[in-house]
């Protein structure tokens, strides 16, 4: 229903997450400010400029969280894009941009900042949002509130997704994540996955998501040895030694959305 719109999004989405990997608030603002532009001149029918418009403003959400000066007050944004989701009757287009971004948002929450969502909201917005609109930045935080409230269902969906959909960014490392993070789950990881893992980490975010949401869950477990704990470790080092960098391209710049 919305592929459309993800298409014209893609030429302010990507350059707006390439700056936020190179931690460039300047280029984040300059990319939301050309997108919102474009919008108000654009010729797209009424439902269509709203679900676009509540894209832009998640964009917005996620420009705001990222620079934040601290956790606190990043958790801050996360309850208020929360308290903020609008009620209004919204056209079918907006209807599912909504969805998708409320889901991706909440699952966020969820995972960073301890912010619950129930299972049933899941399914409920999941539900909203067709099989061809689910995109990788949904399907990412997903995995992630699936990881952290063992839900193996949810986790299955989101490995089959990152095994069948072409990624524009680092589709060996998103691919192995969610594999790695299902064999945990199921108390079956291979030490040479985990290790595969941390080898193709391309960005010290990903080391601070290793980090924060899997590393306690695979000690709680006994499912990293010391070797493997100081693998880890040693690329964390490398990564943050490193000047801020785009990770590398997988596919062919064009209409496929980024994961992140």
């Amino acid at each position: 229903m919305i592929q459309h719109l993800d298409n014209w999004l893609a030429q302010y989405r990507t350059p707006f997450w390439e700056a936020i990997y190179l931690d460039n608030n300047t280029a984040c603002q300059a990319s939301l400010q050309q997108a919102r532009d474009a919008l108000a001149n654009a010729p797209f029918s009424e439902d269509e400029r709203q679900a676009l418009g509540v894209y832009v403003d998640f964009m917005q959400y996620q420009l705001k969280h990222y620079f934040a000066a601290n956790a606190m007050q990043r958790a801050e944004l996360a309850r208020g894009q929360i308290v903020s989701i609008s009620m209004a009757s919204r056209g079918p287009l907006a209807t599912v941009m909504e969805a998708r971004c409320s889901l991706t948002q909440r699952c966020w929450a969820h995972a960073m900042h301890g912010i619950g969502i129930p299972r049933g909201h899941v399914d409920r917005f999941f539900g909203q949002v067709p099989e061809e609109d689910r995109d990788h930045q949904l399907m990412n935080y997903l995995s992630f509130w699936a990881f952290a409230v063992r839900d193996l269902d949810y986790m299955e969906q989101s490995y089959r997704y990152f095994l069948l959909v072409p990624v524009e960014f680092m589709v060996d490392f998103s691919r192995q994540r969610v594999k790695v993070m299902q064999a945990a789950l199921r108390l079956e990881l291979e030490r040479h996955d985990l290790l595969r893992l941390i080898e193709l980490m391309p960005h010290r975010m990903h080391a601070a998501w290793f980090e924060k949401l899997l590393l306690p869950v695979l000690q709680e477990k006994k499912l990293i040895s010391e070797s493997t704990l100081a693998a880890f470790e040693q690329k964390r080092s490398e990564l943050l030694a490193r000047p801020p960098a785009v990770p590398p391209r997988s596919q062919s710049p064009g209409k496929i959305s980024l994961n992140f």
